[in-house]
């Protein structure tokens, strides 16, 4: 069994807790190709489900709303200027108890950060600060415990900053000092929210040698207090995401560390959870295989607790032959059985349409996992176009998704179709960053929607691609 991370001499003669309420171990022998793992395989009833049984109802509230549009110039997939949202705003969108719900989105010359009102009645944008420094700052909406948004965001110099609309004059920016690092770096890597409306907000910290998360608890009962919890980070690899349980630990999942380069690379998923006294405790959700006849690991990853701490995580599978060409990819969630032991279920492994010329097994990309009303997982996702052209293997991520767990079940929806590069060799169609919030009656969505005047993602010069800044809704029957 691989572990990793830091255990005391006391803790490393126990088994593992690992982003649960119980001490478990994370150890079966069900396992890929027969190896050790630490995952039983697919269930049908790995997830825990809500409500009662059958598929779930979930209908689009219209036609998406053309937020922002944006233009620029790109070589590959990987730039995003004129894009209104970046792959590093980790929420910016969010729903309140109340009833209300926004975004934020930056435009013009990215010096400019808005925030427009969704629901109940949409809104014109407005402007919440005219020297926004897209390429440092990450974003994130929340809403105070009057239901009124709040802009988050983190610098070195000040940490938490939040930015708020005074008696509808213009919106100014409070610094709490709460996560700053003077001299080094910071990010803000993940926020969440519960049923109740209690915000959690996790700022990665790094000064010298030493990296820390950050969690601040926002409770409103106490209206404008950020309470922080400070936890030195291990060694380990890309975090993608935290979660903070009722006990008040804080829960990452991440990769094994990699040394580079590597041959082979360990590509293992883990969840850990910090024990309160400094230590890392660690359990291998998807173990992965490096080389002939292929690789296999599952990234990127999204995390949520449900109310007794149980770990949901959804995350993309992937195979790939050893020259790097994408094989297949499938939406996974993961959680733990009655045994204690990780188990998975295969969500699902083909494209709504959004086909490439390398076929239809291509999906599950970009995942993000929230809980619905009653505690129902609730995953936005991505599909995935691949084919080859003479420059190798190509890839673009686009129509997201929906998929709703009943007991029983998941239900699935396309929120916006778009043709795959079989059908559209050119231009290419995508969408980026999807993003979702959780209502009573559904959800709200939005992302970036994109248009790039090529038929292949290796140019040799910058060309065309034009963005467009999606919202919409959708009426979920809850199970």
């Amino acid at each position: 069994m691989k572990t990793s991370l830091h255990f005391s001499l006391a803790l490393a003669s126990l088994v593992f807790m690992a982003c649960g309420s119980e001490i478990v171990n994370s150890t079966n022998t069900d396992a890929l190709d027969g190896e050790t793992s630490s995952q039983t395989g697919n269930k049908e009833s790995c997830v825990p489900g809500v409500g009662g049984p059958g598929s779930v109802a979930i209908s689009l509230d219209g036609e998406l709303r053309t937020v922002e549009s944006g233009e620029g110039m790109a070589m590959n997939t990987m730039e995003e200027d004129g894009a209104p949202w970046r792959f590093w705003y980790v929420s910016p969108i969010a729903a309140s108890t109340c009833g209300d719900a926004g975004l934020v989105y930056t435009s013009g010359e990215f010096g400019h950060l808005y925030y427009v009102r969704l629901s109940p009645t949409a809104e014109e944008p407005v402007l919440v600060d005219d020297e926004w420094n897209w390429e440092s700052r990450t974003v994130a909406l929340v809403y105070d415990s009057n239901c009124e948004p709040m802009v988050v965001t983190v610098t070195p110099d000040d940490g938490l900053v939040y930015f708020i609309q005074v008696e509808d004059g213009p919106w100014q920016s409070v610094s709490t000092g709460a996560g700053a690092a003077q001299g080094g770096n910071v990010a803000l890597s993940a926020v969440k929210n519960t049923p109740s409306g209690e915000i959690t907000a996790f700022i990665e910290r790094t000064n010298g040698e030493q990296k820390e998360v950050v969690a601040l608890k926002y409770d409103p009962a106490t209206a404008m207090s950020w309470t922080p919890r400070t936890v030195a980070l291990p060694d380990v690899g890309m975090v993608f995401d935290y979660a903070m349980g009722s006990d008040g630990l804080v829960r990452m999942v991440h990769q094994a560390k990699l040394e580079f380069p590597c041959d082979p690379c360990d590509l293992d998923l883990l969840c850990s959870v910090e024990d309160g006294n400094g230590n890392w405790l660690s359990s291998v959700i998807q173990d992965s295989r490096w080389g002939d006849p292929d690789d296999r690991f599952s990234e990127p990853a999204s995390l949520v607790l449900t109310p007794d701490n149980t770990p949901i995580v959804a995350a993309c599978y992937q195979e790939r032959v050893i020259t790097g060409s994408l094989k297949k990819s499938e939406l996974r969630v993961y959680s733990r059985d009655s045994d204690g032991d990780w188990c998975y279920e295969t969500v699902v492994d083909q494209q709504d349409g959004f086909a490439g010329g390398d076929g239809s097994h291509f999906t599950g990309q970009e995942p993000m996992i929230r809980l619905g009303p009653a505690g129902e997982p609730v995953v936005l996702f991505h599909d995935l176009s691949e084919w080859h052209d003479s420059n190798g293997a190509n890839g673009i991520v686009g129509q997201p998704r929906l998929a709703v767990r009943s007991q029983d079940r998941w239900s699935m929806l396309t929120l916006h179709a778009q043709p795959g590069q079989q059908d559209s060799p050119n231009p290419l169609h995508g969408f980026r960053n999807g993003r979702f919030a959780v209502t009573p009656t559904g959800l709200v969505f939005g992302g970036v929607e994109f248009i790039w005047e090529t038929d292949s993602i290796y140019n040799n010069t910058e060309v065309p691609i034009h963005f467009k800044l999606f919202s919409g809704s959708a009426t979920v029957a809850w199970p």
